[in-house]
C-alpha cells in the first residue's frame, strides 16, 4: 500500500513540475490534505485483517474510544466555556439610556431626545440612536435613526442624542435602542428616573 501510495505521489509532482504557475499553486494542496488524512486514520483508528468464512481478507477498524470520549469532552467544555462568555458580554449593558423624550417639532416631524451614557469600560465608535413608534396596539409602525452627538463615546461619558422623524398620528407609542452604524444592536439598560 505505501509503495502504490509513494508511486502515486510521485507522478502527482511531476504533474505539478511540468505545468505552469496555477498547477504549482494549487497542486500543493493536494499532498497536504493527503497527509493530514493519513496522519488523523493513523493516529485515530488501526485496522486488524482477518479473513471471513469464505477466506476473502475482511479489515476491522477498531477505534481509540478513550481519546475520542476525552477529545469530545475537551471541545464540549471549550464550547461551553465560549457560550458562557457571550452570554455574559450579551447580558452586561454596553450603554445607560439616562433620559428620553419625544414631542410634536415643526408641525410635521417628531423628536426624540436624551442623553445616553457608555457603561462598557472601553470606548464605543459610531453609536447610533434608533427610535421606534409604535401604534396602540403595541406594534412597531416606523423608525428612524441617528449618529448620537459624540463619537467615539469614551468609557463613563454621556452623549446627547436625538432622532427626528416624519410625523403620523398613528404613532402612539415610541421606544429608544441603541446599534453599531452598518451593525447589530448595542445592549443597554433604561436607567431614566422615573
Amino acid at each position: 500500500m505505501l509503495r502504490e501510495m509513494k508511486v502515486g505521489l510521485l507522478r502527482y509532482w511531476a504533474w505539478i513540475r511540468g505545468g505552469g504557475l496555477w498547477r504549482k499553486v494549487l497542486g500543493i494542496s493536494g499532498p497536504v490534505i493527503a497527509l493530514l488524512i493519513l496522519v488523523a486514520g493513523l493516529s485515530g483508528s488501526s485496522e486488524e485483517t482477518t479473513t471471513d468464512a469464505d477466506g476473502e481478507p475482511v479489515a476491522k477498524a477498531t477505534v481509540d474510544v478513550a481519546g475520542t470520549a476525552a477529545a469530545k469532552q475537551a471541545a464540549t467544555a471549550q464550547a461551553q466555556a465560549s457560550a458562557a462568555a457571550a452570554a455574559t458580554a450579551r447580558a452586561a449593558p454596553k450603554l445607560s439610556l439616562i433620559s428620553a423624550s419625544c414631542a410634536r417639532y415643526g408641525g410635521s416631524f417628531i423628536k426624540c431626545e436624551g442623553f445616553v451614557k457608555n457603561v462598557s469600560g472601553a470606548k464605543l465608535d459610531n453609536v447610533v440612536a434608533v427610535a421606534i413608534f409604535s401604534d396602540e396596539s403595541g406594534v412597531p409602525v416606523a423608525s428612524d435613526e441617528a449618529l448620537i452627538d459624540y463619537n467615539p463615546i469614551l468609557a463613563g461619558q454621556s452623549s446627547p442624542w436625538s432622532v427626528i422623524a416624519t410625523y403620523n398620528p398613528a404613532y402612539t407609542k415610541w421606544g429608544i435602542q441603541f446599534k453599531e452604524l452598518l451593525g447589530g444592536t448595542i445592549s443597554s439598560s433604561d436607567d431614566r428616573a422615573r
